[in-house]
């Protein structure tokens, strides 16, 4: 009994008594491991890099050449350091260092010294929003957890929509912003630092789309199905579309106090 009693002990001894997380497990697996840190290297540009461009984007165009500031940051130091502490005057070296490499990248698009509204808006969600779940989806993959899949779906949707309107806006634009002749400025700063936003997001986003898919048994019920729906259902639904847009129009005709002439205009 007494062996029984200190077995029990023992073994209740040896059970967790904390709710921690357990180490990243054996089923993460080596291109899990890239996962994690491609999006740690995302968050960290998201959040950090284009986070400086949003908030000092007016102070870019002042910067130093990248050459000049590497060659005289030693004796920046050294003079800021005369007049504030280390830490001051190393926080102020990296913000203008963050200003000068932006620069670096604005004379391949000149979007960046502009200032752009649309660029702007574009930056503020992704160091905001897209940066911290970068970070989380990172973390969801080294704990295997439930929401890996759907947050990996999600922040790969968003890499690859951002990425391609900022390439159509420019498309759209003629490239006016661009250096097209220079092979440093086009093809290595606008396309290629870019381009890598297109092809991880995009493998990412299928290895999400297969895994989540594959959690459902297919309801498809094959090429009838698919003519029928296509047939049937977009035109149907085209009616609630139609009222849809048009109460947007009577409700700004009625809070502009123009429904009565819209009414009369109309052919009943």
């Amino acid at each position: 009994a007494m062996s029984k009693s200190k077995a029990s002990t023992s073994a209740s001894k040896s059970k967790p008594t904390g709710s921690r997380p357990k180490a990243a497990p054996a089923g993460v697996g080596f291109f899990g491991y890239l996962a994690v840190l491609w999006f740690c290297i995302c968050g960290w540009i998201h959040i950090v890099f284009e986070g400086a461009w949003v908030l000092l984007h007016r102070q870019v165009a002042d910067a130093p050449p990248l050459v000049d500031f590497i060659a005289g940051a030693a004796a920046a130091y050294a003079e800021r350091t005369k007049n504030a502490p280390p830490l001051e005057a190393v926080a102020a070296l990296a913000k203008q260092f963050a200003c000068v490499l932006w620069k670096e990248y604005a004379f391949a698009d000149t979007r960046y010294f502009e200032g752009d509204t649309g660029t702007l808006g574009l930056e503020m969600i992704t160091c905001t929003l897209l940066g911290p779940l970068c970070f989380l989806t990172a973390y969801t993959i080294m704990y295997s957890s439930a929401l890996r899949f759907p947050l990996q779906f999600l922040v790969c949707v968003a890499q690859l929509y951002g990425t391609v309107l900022y390439f159509l806006t420019e498309y759209i634009d003629e490239f006016v912003h661009v250096d097209t002749h220079s092979p440093k400025l086009f093809y290595v700063y606008f396309i290629g630092s870019n381009a890598i936003w297109l092809v991880i997001p995009g493998l990412l986003f299928l290895q999400a789309f297969f895994a989540i898919t594959g959690k459902f048994s297919s309801g498809s019920g094959g090429l009838f199905s698919l003519v029928w729906f296509f047939v049937t259902v977009p035109l149907l639904t085209l009616l609630f579309t139609v009222l849809f847009l048009a109460s947007l129009v009577v409700g700004g005709a009625a809070a502009s106090g123009e429904l009565d002439a819209l009414l009369a205009a109309l052919p009943l």
